[in-house]
């Protein structure tokens, strides 16, 4: 069976939000530091096939009224074309791409569960590690 177009250069990244009594949390995986790759083509070199050229975060039971927002941390230079990434369940927005990145080094960022105010009920510190290609 062929592989999609839109998992082919993929790595994919779980974000899921659960419920813990009254309160909310996110869940993530991979999550560990160093798990999450993606590789950064080289001007005029081609791709690897077998090395995941970009990132794809799907989130799982985002309430309603609340949202996912990714963002590089505080000083943390620009890997991927967008600033920040939105998930947002019932709106077309549970899964949202990284695009190429820019190129090769670490991205640290923070996943942060939101409410209807924008408040902060949740949030994770992971990394995206980003390797030349080839």
């Amino acid at each position: 069976m062929p592989v999609g177009a839109d998992v082919e250069k993929a790595t994919l990244v779980h974000i899921a939000v659960k419920k813990v009594g009254n309160d909310y949390m996110l869940s993530m995986f991979p999550m560990r530091p160093g798990d999450t790759i993606a590789f950064h083509k080289l001007h005029g070199k081609p791709h690897s096939a077998e090395r995941p050229s970009e990132v794809v975060w799907v989130g799982h039971n985002i309430p309603p009224t609340m949202k996912i927002v990714i963002q590089p941390k505080p000083g943390v230079a620009a890997m991927f074309n967008a600033p920040d990434f939105t998930l947002q369940d019932g709106v077309g927005r549970d899964t949202v791409r990284s695009g190429d990145p820019l190129r090769h080094g670490t991205w640290t960022y923070s996943v942060t569960l939101l409410d209807a105010a924008g408040a902060t009920v949740d949030f994770i510190d992971p990394d995206v590690i980003i390797y030349p290609d080839p």
